[in-house]
């Protein structure tokens, strides 16, 4: 599924709860969208874009659980 920023109304906790319950789906994947630290944090892998010299570029940071 692609999810683009719906957790943007939300508070930390109601955050929380959002990553709890993507990360009870497992055999879901989920493609997000998204400025909040707290998903952010929790996710597999970040990709980032950003403008540079008028070129986007691509960064991805895969994470690891702690």
């Amino acid at each position: 599924y692609i999810l683009d920023e719906v957790d943007a109304p939300l508070d930390k906790l109601n955050s929380q709860r959002l990553v709890e319950l993507l990360n009870s789906l497992k055999d879901v994947q989920f493609i997000l969208v998204s400025h909040n630290d707290i998903v952010i944090s929790n996710a597999n892998a970040v990709i980032g874009v950003s403008k540079a010299g008028g070129e986007s570029k691509l960064v991805e940071v895969k994470l690891t659980g702690g």
